[in-house]
């Protein structure tokens, strides 16, 4: 993983197609055949790819000056929190240093640019209105909305990180890349399986 966590330092222009690649060789080589040890290597994986993808997206400039700092924002996951973090740690994105928070409910924080949903958030499924109205308010302000719930593009999510015959595969809402405030490279588009 060192290689990796190397070339995703990078966030010029001309390493988006590095980026891409280095995802998509995550995506490919994420078969988790030893049982015993999935759960840690999926939350590894998914860790490894949230650090990913804030290289394959780009923000508007309104919204990446008025941030302090670049904040994943974690839902209900804190072990998957403490793993980012860690890859994380001394790391920038467009000169601003990375940051993970970890959240017990589902709040609208200007701060976040990737918010992530846990697959297993029980009120995800419980107040579909309260989850929608906050989606499409964080939609208005840029933020990219990452997870691993069943129902996650249908409610309005960007990118969806699921499970299937032990492999993790990327799904992107196609509405999502209309966002006016953030461009998904379409290496990502092309990566993920688009949903409409």
């Amino acid at each position: 993983m060192g290689i990796l966590r190397y070339a995703a330092k990078s966030c010029h222009p001309l390493a988006a197609g590095l980026q891409a690649a280095i995802l998509s060789s995550i995506l490919m080589a994420s078969a988790m055949a030893d049982s015993s040890n999935r759960p840690q290597k999926e939350t590894e994986l998914k860790a490894l790819i949230l650090f990913q993808i804030p290289m394959l997206v780009t923000w508007d400039i309104k919204i990446a000056r008025r941030a302090k700092e670049f904040r994943f924002c974690i839902l209900q996951d804190p072990h998957l929190a403490a793993i980012l973090a860690k890859q994380v740690a001394g790391e920038r994105h467009q000169g601003r240093r990375m940051t993970v928070s970890l959240y017990e409910e589902l709040t609208l924080d200007k701060e976040c640019r990737i918010f992530y949903v846990a697959h297993d958030s029980a009120f995800f499924e419980n107040d579909v209105d309260r989850v929608s109205a906050l989606f499409d308010q964080m939609n208005d302000q840029g933020t990219l909305i990452v997870g691993s719930a069943a129902d996650l593009l249908e409610k309005g999510g960007h990118i969806n990180l699921q499970t299937y015959r032990n492999r993790i595969r990327l799904s992107v809402n196609r509405a999502a890349t209309k966002n006016r405030h953030f461009k998904m490279s379409l290496r990502l588009e092309r990566i993920g399986a688009l949903r409409n």
